[in-house]
């Protein structure tokens, strides 16, 4: 009785490691989620990172002797986990021109681990389907691929009064790019929430699935939360990316309140201020650095109660913003070390609580200025 008692003991077991994989609480797979209409192209990290700096020298001083860093940080944002990398051809400006592509290109090197979204910039000499199409085939050949996950529409020609024109090629040349194989879906950039619902009809009317719409969106810039463009991208299966979610590094953590406050006061010790940005970007921030200390303030106390930094509760805002029920815009950051991947991806576990999400956004509604995208249509 007792060498049967201890059969049926081990069969149990053998029978439990069998079926262990069958278990719900086994099996049950990682959040795994879809870009939009696209539903090959799945994801479990929800960050995106973006490429602009690499070929940008007006607004971050690019040089060639930053390669092996921006490598190094998007190998890493990989081996994390992250799968969405996005590009365009007009990243790179005169001699460097399509540069970002170019150095994407060397990293992705074809891997299916890497989604590549390359935008296609809608230039007003571009006009027909086609010269969208051979727009795309440049890109491919500058990296080194025979097809992109994404292909997208960087703007809209309605921002300078050409839509009527331009927007029917620019969504034709799109649709013919994935009937060619050059990309699974296409992705929409800069449009406000009616010419979105007309863009994704467009674009599906042509044969063609919508992935991802790229809106800029931060604390301050908060307009797709408030004119609906988040909600007709829901009613649409899009994914919503929000890009420049820390204000170009105004809200980074790199700047404190009280050195925000510095730059504005003509008396304090320039040697002691953190060095601002070349360029462009230097004279935005030092012009609005000190409108922003109350804003910057805020965010520190509720870096300090969580034990995180700056950037990263200003990420975890963007992530929490919408409030539970409604999937949060994926965040498009970009990182150009592996020191700024590591501080990103530690916003995936911050926690905010509504009042938390509130009083920033609070905060940041009363700062004097807030960014408005000037590429963002109606």
């Amino acid at each position: 009785m007792v060498q049967c008692g201890m059969c049926r003991v081990l069969l149990l077991a053998a029978s439990a490691a069998a079926l262990e994989l069958q278990l719900p609480w086994k099996t049950a797979p990682k959040k795994t989620k879809s870009l939009g209409q696209v539903e090959e192209l799945t994801y479990d990290v929800p960050l995106a990172v973006g490429t602009w700096q690499a070929g940008n020298k007006l607004l971050y001083d690019y040089s060639p002797e930053r390669d092996e860093a921006l490598l190094a940080a998007w190998s890493l944002a990989r081996d994390r986990g992250v799968r969405y990398f996005d590009t365009g051809d007009s990243y790179g400006t005169g001699d460097i021109e399509g540069n970002a592509e170019l150095l994407l290109g060397r990293f992705a090197g074809g891997g299916a681990d890497a989604y590549v979204h390359t935008k296609l910039a809608v230039y007003p000499w571009r006009l027909r389907p086609d010269d969208f199409v051979r727009a795309c085939e440049q890109s491919l050949k500058r990296l080194g691929a025979e097809r992109v996950a994404l292909v997208g529409q960087h703007w809209s020609a309605e921002t300078y009064g050409l839509g009527g024109i331009q927007d029917p090629a620019v969504y034709g040349g799109l649709a013919k790019c994935c009937e060619l194989g050059y990309a699974s879906g296409v992705g929409l950039s800069n449009l406000g929430p009616r010419a979105l619902g007309r863009g994704v009809d467009a674009v599906n009317g042509l044969g063609a699935r919508v992935a991802t719409h790229q809106t800029q969106f931060s604390l301050l810039c908060r307009a797709p939360l408030e004119d609906g463009s988040f909600d007709v991208a829901d009613a649409a299966g899009v994914t919503t990316v929000g890009y420049s979610p820390l204000a170009l590094g105004l809200l980074s953590g790199r700047y404190s309140a009280d050195a925000a406050r510095s730059f504005g006061d003509r008396g304090a010790d320039a040697s002691a201020l953190p060095k601002l940005p070349r360029g462009v970007r230097g004279f935005l921030f030092r012009t609005q650095l000190p409108k922003l200390a109350p804003l910057l303030d805020a965010l520190e106390q509720v870096a300090a109660d969580r034990k995180a930094t700056v950037g990263q509760v200003a990420l975890a805002w963007c992530l929490n913003a919408r409030g539970p029920g409604k999937p949060p815009p994926l965040p498009l950051v970009g990182a150009r070390t592996p020191a700024m991947v590591r501080d990103v991806l530690g916003a995936l576990d911050v926690k905010l609580d509504a009042g938390d999400v509130a009083s920033l956004a609070d905060v940041a509604s009363r700062a004097p200025q807030a960014q408005k995208n000037s590429f963002q249509t109606k």
